[in-house]
């Protein structure tokens, strides 16, 4: 993953950008939680999900799957 400083404890997708003036990250997508139980999803070792739900629905977020 890039240069982000430490290991993530939830799902994240690096993007990088070859367009950007730096060749920098273009964004990213972020979700706030709160008042749900968030249960992380791990693959060899590394946290690639999380799965919460509400009283509307239940959620399931993947990201740096490769």
């Amino acid at each position: 993953m890039g240069d982000i400083g430490h290991d993530p404890q939830w799902p994240v997708t690096w993007l990088e950008g070859h367009d950007s003036p730096a060749g920098l990250a273009n964004g990213f997508q972020a979700w706030a939680v709160s008042g749900a139980a968030i249960e992380r999803i791990e693959h060899k070792g590394r946290v690639i999900g999380s799965h919460f739900e509400d009283d509307e629905a239940v959620y399931l977020a993947l990201g740096d799957i490769r």
